[in-house]
């Protein structure tokens, strides 16, 4: 994980040019409700993305989370935007991810889903039900 206070237009373009994919980068808040901002590196320089670097990035994010002492994140359904990944494919990636890293997580306690549209919603409800559902359920 990196720290870097590049905040500005362009930012997300030299990122992707700097910082592997599947990484994550923390930068200030600037005016944000929040202590910092977690860049998840999951589109390639084409913008493109897939399953692996989707699971990579939220890995990342959520240990550089814990490592800095939040007990809360939110994340957005990465790389379904620009990225043109399925949000049902996008949702249980990312549960995967999150269930798997929350478990052995320090100071994590709470995962927000900061999703944008009824579809969004619906794919990572969707995701939370089959997960909850499942023999070995749960989030931590």
């Amino acid at each position: 994980t990196a720290q870097l206070d590049l905040p500005g237009d362009g930012f997300d373009d030299l990122l992707a040019q700097l910082v592997a994919i599947g990484s994550a980068v923390v930068t200030g808040a600037g005016s944000l409700a929040c202590q910092a901002v977690i860049h998840a590196v999951s589109l390639d320089a084409e913008r493109r993305t897939s399953a692996a670097s989707i699971d990579a990035a939220t890995r990342s994010a959520l240990r550089a989370a814990d490592a800095l002492g939040f007990e809360r994140v939110a994340f957005p359904a990465l790389g379904t935007g620009v990225g043109g990944f399925p949000l049902d494919a996008a949702a249980e990636v990312t549960l995967a991810a999150v269930h798997d890293e929350t478990r052995t997580a320090h100071s994590l306690r709470l995962v927000i889903f900061a999703l944008r549209g009824a579809e969004a919603y619906n794919s990572f409800a969707r995701a939370i039900a089959r997960e909850a559902a499942a023999p070995t359920a749960g989030l931590a």
